[in-house]
């Protein structure tokens, strides 16, 4: 696996699929001028396909002709030590039923669900939206954590759609080679 650290702002979740997501606990030494202990740190692991990728980015060199390209396989963007994570799922209904045509639940309330965790250092602040599958729901997430990374498949890094590729997608869109 190839991990990018930070490099956030280059990246773009509107039109991304979230695949899941998981927690992972750890435990941690602390050290200070009278004792040592550890505490325990929250990292957030979101799988997200079709993540825009802006230039200025490692993966969209400026030679590239494409000012935004599209990564059609699976990635992983990792937040760790987070303070506080904000979901908000906007569930959609089939309508009419079997059409495979969604359209927001008119009649429910978006759901939110908070966790905070207690983290002393300085945080940055990250705001993640897309098409969330299971159940069917668009997302909108803010995060709070010390530090980001994206994750990436090697075997993946040389194949990504460009804006136009990305349109046509279901169109049978072409793979093109960055290099």
């Amino acid at each position: 696996m190839t991990k990018i650290n930070n490099y956030f702002d280059y990246l773009h979740f509107t039109e991304c699929d979230i695949l899941g997501f998981k927690w992972e606990q750890k435990k941690e030494p602390r050290f200070n001028a009278d004792a040592f202990s550890y505490h325990e740190v929250s990292n957030l692991l979101i799988r997200v396909k079709n993540l825009g990728i802006l230039q200025g980015h490692p993966l969209n060199p400026p030679s590239h002709e494409s000012s935004i390209i599209f990564w059609p396989k699976r990635c992983t963007c990792i937040f760790k030590e987070v303070q506080t994570s904000i979901l908000q799922m906007h569930r959609y209904c089939e309508d009419p039923p079997g059409s495979q045509q969604f359209v927001p639940n008119p009649n429910q309330t978006p759901l939110e669900i908070e966790d905070v965790f207690s983290v002393d250092e300085p945080m940055n602040e990250f705001g993640i939206e897309g098409l969330y599958y299971d159940p069917v729901a668009w997302v909108d997430w803010d995060i709070k954590s010390r530090f980001f990374a994206l994750e990436i498949d090697p075997k993946d890094e040389r194949w990504v759609l460009t804006g136009l590729e990305y349109s046509k997608l279901h169109a049978e869109a072409k793979k093109v080679e960055v290099g």
